[in-house]
């Protein structure tokens, strides 16, 4: 037992070590230009082409995503996001526990943790890269406030189709603006976001239904919705 426990303490002090060496030198870099597309419309109004080059991507205040959509997208993602500072250690436990008593695997990743892996760094799986993941997120709660920080990665997060944020998804999966989503089909929006391309309702319907009642579930134990 002795030998374990030895290396598991050296390795906690080493990421506690690592995390305040990069809290003190890794500043937050500013937030870079999203391209966004843009349509071209006649003189009647009616839309010709529509130019996304990098995907297609459209900007919108959180004021103008549905309350259900946000709702799901928090309960599928991070259901304490408005409590935690950036990092959430019950998350992190409970994907943890989840992925020892199960065969898949589940991240701990906070939403701003996911937005930060977006905006500033890239998707390698070592331990700088995590720990640089944390301290930005940590950083950027500091500096912005919660409903700032949701607007941002519901702008930015990839849904699948070549589509990035909230406002493109809804209209290339419902034809519907994200304002008008309703709460079946933003909780499939929801459930894309870990993996779109494998849920895709078009190429496999019954995981993208399956996902759909996992958002629900999830919804339903924030008292975001009722059982019913």
């Amino acid at each position: 037992m002795r030998w374990p426990l030895l290396a598991g303490t050296t390795f906690m002090l080493l990421g506690i070590a690592g995390f305040a060496l990069l809290w003190m030198t890794v500043d937050l870099p500013d937030t870079p230009p999203q391209p966004q597309a843009a349509s071209v419309v006649a003189l009647d109004g009616s839309e010709l082409a529509v130019l996304a080059p990098e995907g297609l991507r459209y900007e919108v205040d959180l004021a103008d995503v549905a309350p259900v959509a946000r709702d799901a997208v928090v309960a599928a993602e991070d259901r304490r996001f408005y409590e935690h500072g950036g990092i959430d250690p019950v998350g992190v436990g409970r994907a943890l526990w989840r992925n020892v008593i199960s065969d898949g695997t589940q991240g701990g990743s906070t939403i701003t943790q996911q937005l930060v892996r977006n905006l500033y760094l890239n998707r390698d799986r070592t331990f700088t890269r995590k720990l640089r993941e944390g301290v930005l997120a940590m950083k950027l709660e500091r500096s912005e406030n919660k409903d700032d920080i949701l607007e941002l990665y519901l702008n930015t997060v990839y849904f699948g189709r070549n589509t990035f944020g909230i406002e493109a998804a809804s209209q290339a999966y419902f034809g519907v603006p994200a304002a008008e989503l309703q709460l079946p089909q933003a909780a499939l929006l929801a459930g894309l976001i870990r993996s779109p391309e494998t849920a895709d309702p078009a190429e496999d319907p019954t995981e993208a239904t399956r996902r759909r009642q996992t958002v629900l579930d999830a919804m339903a134990d924030t008292g975001a919705i009722s059982e019913e």
